[in-house]
């Protein structure tokens, strides 16, 4: 994992939000959630094996949001998901490939609540961003990994929600999303891209 790049990163795209949304009296939120994050199977297409599975990943979300227009029964907002996802490891994976990778997936977007004055608040959340993944040192055969171990490609969120109102300033949150995105480096051709299903709760704070 790169954290310096993710941290630049996301310290660049707060700044970009907070400038282009104005005034100061809009609301924000922000948001610590925990969760799994899984994604199918890997298709080899270099080389003859079946199906390569995935474990589930143990996952960090850092939630970042800004109110932009509120139409008292639906409200729109600017929102910054920066989802840390641990060592996904690989079952049943050839020698030559990583034993395992993790991700740093970050998606700005918009986010689009309903009767957001009630204690029950669903919303829907669409983003565009980018995905980094580090694959381990250690081959899946014991060796040494030689190859590229860092890869940073494109990505797309889509996910939706229910938030619960505890009190003014503090709420929970259930959230799922699927991100689109590349593929880390796996030292072999596998096709298309991946689906990164993520199921999440935790707390989110108001001001």
């Amino acid at each position: 994992m790169k954290p310096a790049t993710a941290i630049v990163g996301l310290l660049a795209l707060l700044a970009v939000a907070s400038g282009a949304t104005g005034a100061s009296a809009q609301s924000r939120q922000f948001g610590f959630l925990i969760g799994g994050m899984s994604a199918g199977d890997i298709e080899p297409t270099s080389v003859t094996s079946g199906a390569i599975g995935r474990d589930s990943a143990f996952t960090y979300q850092f939630f970042y949001g800004r109110s932009l227009a509120d139409f008292k029964l639906v409200s729109l907002h600017f929102e910054l998901p920066v989802v840390v996802a641990t060592a996904t490891s690989l079952e049943n994976a050839l020698p030559q490939m990583p034993k395992d990778y993790s991700g740093v997936f970050v998606t700005p977007g918009l986010m689009l609540r309903f009767l957001p004055g009630s204690p029950f608040v669903p919303y829907v959340s669409l983003g565009v961003g980018f995905a980094w993944f580090e694959s381990s040192d250690v081959l899946a055969g014991g060796g040494t990994n030689t190859g590229s171990t860092g890869a940073f490609r494109g990505a797309a969120g889509i996910g939706g929600g229910v938030d619960f109102k505890l009190a003014p300033l503090i709420g929970l949150r259930l959230d799922i999303r699927d991100f689109r995105s590349g593929k880390p480096n796996f030292n072999i051709d596998t096709s298309g891209g991946q689906h990164n299903l993520l199921v999440s709760g935790g707390v989110v704070l108001r001001f």
